[in-house]
């Protein structure tokens, strides 16, 4: 039975609250009176909005390192969670808002929402990234989204991949633009990833990947927007599975992970290189990285893949695209890493199948804590010092969740909120440079220059200059000329607070 509630006044507008339980799940539908319902299944995202949530009590509540399954799971001192719609996969952040991605439940998995048959639609949130309001959502009228889910969000649009299309949407309204911006020739061509190029803030090419099946080579492809235009195809390797771009590199377009087939040790990178003096095109490269990579992060010229099903961290150093060293998670069976996100300190938190986020350095093969997220994670981001994690499954569950769970006080190791520091590399001097201002008794800033193994290379400690009778300012040095090129970890500690920076040294 359908139960009308009025509600006046509610997001400023006047609506009709349609209510309905089952015995899988609780759904409002948010219908304005200048509508009228002919049936459950018709809607208009311009006057319509679908929640759902599992308790309907809860409406809406507001790398180098190894890892050990040994250590207690953590919760976050400062944790708190929102409610949005089922199987919550990514979240990405413009400006103040937070755009989450729900995929619904597609009970048969055959891609068509049919919501007599239980089916729950895949939904666009949008949230404020400051006071944690929604914002706004979507139903996505045109099915659900691809999973993974590596569409391409810029500033301005959404591009989404349909089987062999990419959408475009508007970011702010989330209203449809162009249903087919790209169409690829053969139908049975499905598009996995998507990325845009960028030009003075506006969208100037995509580049996208694409694959026929789950054995054969996939497809590359970079795609003009101005001209409608192919620019540059090539075959890549088996199951195209995420692609990132480096906007600011003067040799790399992009790295574009392909995932292989599971269980069979063949994922590869595969790195466009842009035209030079040498090359006066495009051109490809690639790395063999491991079993089942899943997802691609950068850091300080350090590209990590993240790797489903060999439990790894694979670490490439970009500037020459060798291999750095491959590093366990510590899950196992199917319980693997997801995604990866790294803070600017060097910080790298990892979503895992087994309900938790791992949380360790890009440093000395520390791991900070094991950080329970009330689910089983997918996507995840850090906006606004916070780290935001994308319950897409209850936790040790294959069942829907919808929830992102926002930890607010897990990042960043710098833990003296009154101290304000950087660190920086000098590369005229061949030096880096540590700036500490402190509020501690503590008299002494220890510096260290560490290598990848944990091994000290140098140290030093400092005395700092009395700037008040609270306050005392380090600005100091450590210089690098008598050490090799190579990857190395910068850190600092006085008192009770340590910060580190992952950089590259270039003789």
């Amino acid at each position: 039975m359908w139960q009308h509630l009025r509600f006046t006044d509610v997001m400023k507008h006047q609506f009709t609250l349609l209510c309905k339980n089952t015995f899988d799940y609780s759904c409002i539908v948010v219908v304005y009176p200048s509508m009228l319902l002919l049936s459950k299944s018709a809607y208009s995202n311009d006057n319509i909005y679908i929640f759902y949530w599992t308790n309907p009590v809860k409406i809406l509540s507001t790398f180098f390192f190894c890892f050990c399954t040994s250590l207690s799971i953590l919760h976050s001192q400062s944790q708190s969670s929102i409610g949005v719609g089922h199987q919550p996969l990514s979240l990405f952040q413009n400006a103040d808002t937070v755009h989450v991605f729900c995929n619904g439940i597609d009970k048969n998995f055959d891609g068509i929402c049919q919501l007599d048959s239980g089916d729950i639609p895949a939904t666009w949130w949008q949230i404020d990234a400051y006071t944690k309001a929604l914002k706004g959502i979507s139903v996505m009228e045109r099915g659900y989204f691809e999973f993974p889910f590596r569409n391409a969000i810029t500033k301005q649009y959404m591009y989404c991949s349909r089987a062999n299309k990419i959408e475009q949407y508007d970011l702010s309204t989330r209203q449809l633009i162009d249903s087919s911006i790209v169409q690829l020739d053969n139908p049975s061509q499905k598009i996995t990833a998507i990325t845009a190029i960028q030009s003075s803030g506006k969208e100037i090419a995509l580049m996208y990947s694409s694959k026929k099946d789950y054995v054969s080579s996939g497809e590359f492809t970079l795609f003009s927007l101005a001209n409608k235009t192919v620019l540059f195809s090539t075959y890549i390797g088996i199951n195209p599975q995420h692609i990132l771009a480096f906007p600011e590199s003067q040799t790399l377009m992009c790295a574009i992970l392909c995932e292989g087939t599971f269980g069979s040790n063949d994922s590869k990178i595969f790195f466009v290189l842009k035209p030079n003096s040498n090359n006066p095109n495009i051109s490809i490269d690639s790395i063999d990285i491991g079993d089942t990579g899943n997802y691609l992060a950068e850091f300080n010229g350090i590209l990590l893949a993240v790797m489903n099903g060999s439990h790894e961290i694979t670490a490439v150093n970009l500037e020459d695209r060798s291999l750095i060293g491959k590093f366990p998670v510590g899950t196992s069976g199917y319980n693997g890493p997801r995604e990866a996100v790294i803070d600017p300190s060097g910080i790298v938190f990892v979503s895992t199948y087994n309900s938790d986020i791992r949380k360790g350095l890009l440093s000395n093969g520390t791991l900070e804590n094991i950080l329970d997220p009330k689910g089983k994670p997918e996507g995840i981001a850090l906006i606004n010092g916070a780290l935001w994690v994308a319950n897409a499954y209850k936790s040790g569950s294959y069942d829907y969740d919808s929830t992102i769970t926002i930890m607010e006080q897990t990042v960043g190791i710098f833990n003296n909120d009154n101290d304000i520091s950087h660190i920086s590399i000098d590369e005229n001097q061949n030096s880096v440079q540590f700036s500490v201002e402190t509020n501690q008794s503590e008299s002494l800033l220890r510096c260290r220059i560490i290598d990848l193994q944990g091994a000290t290379i140098v140290e030093n400690s400092f005395e700092g200059e009395y700037v008040s009778s609270d306050k005392t300012l380090f600005t100091v040095r450590i210089f690098l000329k008598n050490i090799m090129s190579g990857i190395y970890i910068a850190e600092y500690t006085i008192g009770n607070a340590r910060k580190t920076m992952l950089f590259i040294h270039r003789k």
